[in-house]
């Protein structure tokens, strides 16, 4: 037998307005409908404390959508563990999702889950399967299952699997429509927004994120990286002294210290820097030859590359792309930037990059050109010809 009490207290004069005790016989078997009875009664007693009168109010069902207890459990402990997801976890957030699935294949929402996680693990240096086909191959079974589910739509809203920035952007904005609170969805539809370099529209995204669930600190992150990149670094910086308080972490990580030492402040680089280090990319959590890169004017590019390049396959084999987002982007190799999460054609802490060939080539390939010749191009750009554009 279990216990439930339920009870309302006014917020600003702490005031008790009502309470009650629901006593049930708990099974396996009826564990959703006595959360559907309770949830309904005390729908209806608030009515008629609140209004005076019974208000009518239409019966709600307890989301379930499995009757297996255990899978359930499970459920709720992987979606707890994604909201503060992080590169040590995220292992554990999949295999619990799995475990779900395992136990009930029917079970629409964990797929949807386990979507999202297998979506954002490559993000997380979590690189160990393809997570691209796992994310879409999820994310499509949950739709099948169940099509009024927002995270499946999210997590196909990949530029790679909707065929751009305007599919993308589609799917997002169904995610949306079929659940305005989808806080994953506003943050990827805000990353969107960021990459294609609509500031505005990122931050209201970012912020109705935050306005939902203040403690969803991704949304945090991705606020004060926008700030940066539109130029107002002293909001940035608190914006992201703030996150990181709360426990924030990752949202592009190697792109904080490049942040730091650029206003001058090196000791902060280094400690965020080691930090990252630690926890991401780095070899045996080393980050003084990255800091030496950001703070040494003698630093000698080509030939600290080539040592870390020898480092890392030693290491971690030949079949690992080491020149790639970030890591090229400190040691100025810039031929062989590929375009990813981080949008680095908006950065602002390297003049060179900014004026070299290659900004205009990664916005290309990650097809932003091509969706501001579809749908307009943002504030500091502008088409230049007929196929050429500049930017800020």
């Amino acid at each position: 037998t279990i216990r439930i009490t339920a009870q309302l207290i006014d917020a600003q004069t702490d005031q008790h307005l009502w309470s009650e005790t629901f006593d049930r016989t708990l099974t396996t078997e009826n564990i959703f409908a006595i959360q559907d009875e309770i949830a309904n009664a005390i729908v209806d007693r608030l009515g008629i404390v609140i209004d005076g009168e019974n208000s009518g109010a239409p019966a709600i069902s307890v989301r379930a959508d499995t009757q297996n207890l255990d899978a359930y459990e499970l459920y709720l402990e992987a979606n707890a563990l994604f909201t503060i997801r992080n590169k040590a976890n995220l292992p554990k957030i999949m295999a619990l999702y799995e475990a779900v699935v395992a136990g009930d294949p029917g079970f629409a929402r964990a797929w949807a889950g386990l979507a999202g996680a297998y979506y954002v693990a490559p993000d997380w240096d979590v690189i160990d399967r393809d997570y691209a086909h796992l994310s879409e191959t999820a994310a499509r079974r949950a739709i099948s299952l169940n099509p009024n589910l927002a995270m499946p739509y999210a997590v196909l809203a990949d530029p790679d699997k909707a065929s751009g920035y305007v599919g993308a952007f589609a799917n997002l904005d169904k995610a949306l429509a079929l659940d305005p609170k989808e806080v994953n969805a506003l943050q990827w539809r805000g990353e969107a927004w960021m990459t294609v370099g609509f500031f505005d529209k990122a931050e209201a995204d970012f912020k109705r994120c935050i306005e939902i669930d203040p403690n969803f600190l991704q949304c945090r992150m991705w606020i004060a990286k926008t700030k940066f990149y539109r130029g107002e670094t002293d909001a940035g910086f608190a914006l992201h002294g703030h996150a990181v308080s709360m426990g924030g972490v990752g949202a592009g990580a190697l792109h904080w210290p490049l942040e730091y030492a650029h206003a001058g402040d090196f000791r902060a680089a280094r400690l965020v820097l080691a930090a990252v280090c630690r926890d991401f990319f780095c070899f045996n959590g080393r980050s003084e030859r990255f800091y030496r890169a950001l703070t040494d004017p003698d630093f000698d590019f080509a030939e600290e590359a080539a040592v870390a390049e020898v480092e890392w396959r030693t290491a971690m084999g030949n079949d690992n792309d080491y020149w790639s987002g970030m890591t090229a982007f400190y040691f100025k190799k810039y031929d062989a930037l590929k375009p990813d999460f981080n949008a680095m054609w908006w950065l602002r802490t390297d003049p060179a990059f900014l004026k070299s060939p290659h900004r205009k080539r990664l916005i290309r390939e990650a097809g932003v050109y091509d969706y501001w010749l579809k749908a307009g191009f943002p504030p500091q750009c502008k088409p230049v010809g007929d196929d050429d554009f500049v930017c800020d």
